[in-house]
């Protein structure tokens, strides 16, 4: 496997975790791209690799790299016109996602060491679909890695 796999299928795990007691029952998932497809329930959350892919943040001479790897979580939320549709329970959720992510060690994925997150509006309404709404966490690992000589 590789680090960025370890990394996204980690978040994955730790999500599914956190919000095994949410009601509705989101549905996590690991995708390419942060999309939903057609047929996918709502709430849904998807885990992605972020814009870019994994950038070098640091070299040494002794074949000693750091990455820095982004990943994006989406929270796909059915949207409802009068804007009051349980925006406590999913305000709950959004937290409880949030802080099951924002954490220094990434289970799964050993070699990373830093977690930083910044996080998108609390309800965006998806462009071209007034039903769809989400909100997002972005996030950027560190891993220390050694490459070949």
């Amino acid at each position: 496997m590789s680090v960025y796999y370890d990394i996204l299928s980690a978040l994955k795990t730790r999500i599914t975790t956190a919000v095994a007691s949410a009601n509705p029952l989101p549905t996590v998932a690991l995708r390419k791209r942060a999309v939903m497809l057609g047929g996918d329930p709502f709430p849904m959350i998807v885990v992605a690799p972020g814009d870019g892919g994994e950038v070098i943040e640091e070299e040494t001479f002794n074949l000693h790299v750091t990455y820095s790897y982004p990943a994006i979580i989406c929270l796909f939320l059915a949207g409802d016109r009068d804007q009051t549709l349980d925006t406590q329970g999913y305000l709950g959720l959004r937290q409880t996602i949030r802080d099951a992510i924002y954490q220094p060690l990434l289970a799964g994925a050993g070699t990373v060491y830093d977690t930083q997150m910044s996080l998108g509006g609390s309800f965006i309404q998806v462009e071209n679909r007034s039903t769809v709404e989400l909100t997002t966490f972005r996030l950027s690992f560190l891993s220390s890695e050694t490459r070949s000589a």
